[in-house]
């Protein structure tokens, strides 16, 4: 009996035994199946790579130098080689990896060779990693901005017949510039170019299609693609004005007190002969151009003045690219002749009926004949009327004054003649009551 109970104790025993050995044996299994799951999954390194991610130029404090100093170059892409775990791995994408290089402590505007540095998004820190390129070049300077006055090019916008391009002006017509510094401050201008094409017969609005810049002395500046100047608007609008059009014969309009001087008597020519007007107002434009003469500029001390200057004056859009034109007289028998004109010579007109009395104290003005010498040697004072023109006369005038003398022909044998005086007559002013008393030199009565 003791014997059967020791045998199946021992057979419980041989049994819990072989139980233990397999809860045993299972234990260990799930211990290293878990041991390898978190090996593989936390510990073990993988190696993964991504190709073309771009560098950041904008990465935070780093990417912004002392005084300010900004990346204004591209800085183009690199390729990332990640040793991570494989947790990391699966949780890691392109997005969530930026390239960047550090400026943070550069002081000086400038080109760099600066090592490219990595950061993770998701709270992923990864310490071992490779970049290729490992060294890009990087341009710093600072950004800054100004306000610049804007013109307009449209190369390709032609006039209709009888029509001219005006004025092209620019809405806005100031731009804001943004950009490096070492480039903004070279600018002085920016022109807004259209590259519309049409005839145009009348003012229209067209809009840029680019800008063009220009330093202070008016050089083109090339601005790269990638120069990070940027412009307040990126097109303006461009009021195209069009202009009437005419080109007229330049003619002399002779300034003379002489009503029967013959003007056709003069020969001359214009250099140049023709000029190109244009309105934009509807006035109207005349079949020809008066460059104003007077008969007095031509002649001088020395004689006969044949050649000289004159300026092109005009209400109208001068289109000729000219303000001056060179007046040639022609006449080859004209003369010039001095005679004197006495006191009794000179004819007061238009007298003012007032309470003075008007006395010419000149005696004598020597005046100069101008014209065909078989004319001008014939000719004496009684020839001429020499008249003082007082209508203009006012009563706060002078006591004495100087007044020119209007002169022209009696008879009209020498409308081809003209006189000048650069002399002026002495009127002088005095009471009625007072001149009574007194002896002038020639009094004139209202």
């Amino acid at each position: 009996m003791k014997f059967k109970k020791l045998k199946n104790a021992n057979k419980r025993e041989i049994l819990e035994s072989r139980n233990n050995a397999i809860m045993i044996a299972l234990a260990f299994i799930c211990a290293l199946l878990t041991w390898y799951f978190v090996k593989v999954k936390f510990y073990d390194l993988n190696t993964k790579e991504f190709y073309n991610v771009e560098i950041s130029t904008d990465a935070g404090d780093t990417n912004t130098g002392e005084n300010d100093l900004k990346i204004i170059n591209q800085l183009g892409t690199v390729k990332v080689t990640l040793n991570c775990s494989s947790k990391d791995s699966t949780r890691i994408g392109k997005n969530d990896i930026i390239p960047y290089v550090d400026i943070e402590n550069l002081k000086h505007a400038g080109e760099y060779n600066l090592a490219v540095k990595v950061k993770f998004l998701k709270n992923i820190e990864i310490s071992d990693y490779k970049v290729s390129p490992p060294i890009v070049k990087v341009e710093l300077d600072k950004l800054t901005e100004k306000v610049v006055n804007l013109t307009a090019d449209a190369p390709n916008i032609k006039a209709a017949d009888g029509k001219t391009i005006g004025d092209k002006v620019c809405t806005p017509a100031q731009l804001s510039i943004s950009g490096p510094s070492r480039i903004v401050d070279t600018i002085s201008r920016v022109e807004a170019v259209s590259e519309s094409s049409k005839i145009l017969d009348s003012t229209e609005i067209i809009y840029s299609d680019g800008f063009s810049c220009y330093t202070e002395d008016d050089l083109p500046i090339n601005l790269p693609q990638n120069s990070n100047v940027t412009f307040s608007s990126k097109t303006v609008a461009i009021t195209v004005s069009v202009l009437t059009q005419k080109t007229v014969p330049i003619v002399a309009s002779f300034e003379t007190t002489d009503p029967n001087f013959d003007k056709s008597s003069l020969d001359y020519t214009f250099t140049p002969g023709e000029i190109t007007l244009a309105s934009d107002t509807g006035e109207t434009i005349n079949d020809t151009f008066g460059v104003k003469i007077s008969l007095r500029d031509l002649v001088d001390e020395n004689g006969i003045v044949y050649e000289k200057d004159y300026n092109v004056k005009t209400n109208l859009i001068n289109k000729s690219g000219f303000d001056k034109v060179h007046f040639k007289l022609n006449n080859t028998n004209l003369g010039v002749r001095e005679i004197t004109l006495s006191n009794s010579n000179l004819h007061p007109m238009q007298v003012p009926s007032d309470d003075y009395d008007y006395t010419i104290s000149t005696e004598k003005i020597t005046i100069k004949l101008i014209g065909p010498r078989t004319l001008i040697n014939d000719i004496t004072a009684s020839d001429l009327n020499a008249d003082i023109n007082l209508s203009n006369v006012e009563s706060e005038t002078l006591m004495v004054f100087p007044i020119d003398v209007d002169l022209s022909f009696k008879d009209e044998k020498y409308s081809t003649v003209w006189a000048v005086t650069d002399q002026k007559v002495n009127i002088k002013k005095t009471p009625k009551s007072e001149s009574a008393t007194q002896t002038p030199n020639r009094n004139v009565t209202s």
